[in-house]
């Protein structure tokens, strides 16, 4: 009872499907979640990868059916002040901390989505500073990924831009992507995006703070 099926609307920038899930787990549960998205889901397994988190670091390992279509990253909480185990905290217990949506134009989607009054992570400008030293882009979508805050990767010839939004009381993110030839998940701009995050919270624990002094 909490969706209602439509049409799909025919305009610019709108969403056209679930591309991924993030599951937090903590270490404890991570065998349990494996063997149900093998067993159940028929999910086969990828490499197990290390990512750093400006208050640590933790371990993810995706999930994906054979076409696919369904992909899940499995990130293992191990404790200390990372992004995953704040969810942990916050939702006590596992659960989806990442929602993904795929969109064939990510600019009418971002332009939208921030009319309607979404709040999106804020990306520092030395990010984009990078990217000029890493890539050959074009001087237009450089600007336009600078101005809306979109990140961007590229691996042999495949592009990926995306963009996250703000995370709704420490518990779960959406995120706003469009693929160009590209079967990742952006893992280089993973350190970025951990990094805004966490000091969006410290700020607005700064903020708190000052309010309840």
């Amino acid at each position: 009872g909490d969706f209602r099926l439509e049409a799909m609307p025919e305009v610019a920038g709108a969403l056209t499907r679930i591309d991924h899930l993030s599951n937090v787990v903590r270490r404890s549960e991570f065998l349990t979640w494996s063997l149900f998205y093998k067993t159940v889901l028929g999910l086969e397994a990828e490499a197990a990868v290390e990512i750093a988190d400006p208050h640590g670091a933790f371990f993810s390992r995706s999930f994906r059916s054979a076409n696919g279509a369904l992909r899940i990253p499995l990130n293992i909480s191990d404790g200390g002040e990372t992004g995953v185990t704040r969810f942990i905290d916050a939702s006590g217990g596992a659960g989806y901390q990442q929602i993904a949506m795929a969109s064939n134009d990510i600019f009418a989607s971002v332009e939208r989505a921030r009319a309607a009054g979404v709040a999106f992570l804020p990306i520092p400008d030395n990010y984009y500073d990078d990217l000029e030293a890493r890539f050959d882009i074009a001087a237009d979508l450089m600007a336009r990924m600078r101005d809306l805050g979109v990140l961007y990767d590229r691996v042999k010839g495949g592009e990926f831009l995306h963009i996250y939004t703000q995370t709704f009381h420490d518990r779960f993110f959406f995120e706003i992507l469009q693929r160009r030839n590209y079967d990742l998940f952006g893992a280089a701009n993973t350190p970025v995006r951990l990094a805004a995050q966490a000091r969006l919270q410290d700020d607005l624990r700064r903020l708190q703070l000052a309010l309840d002094t």
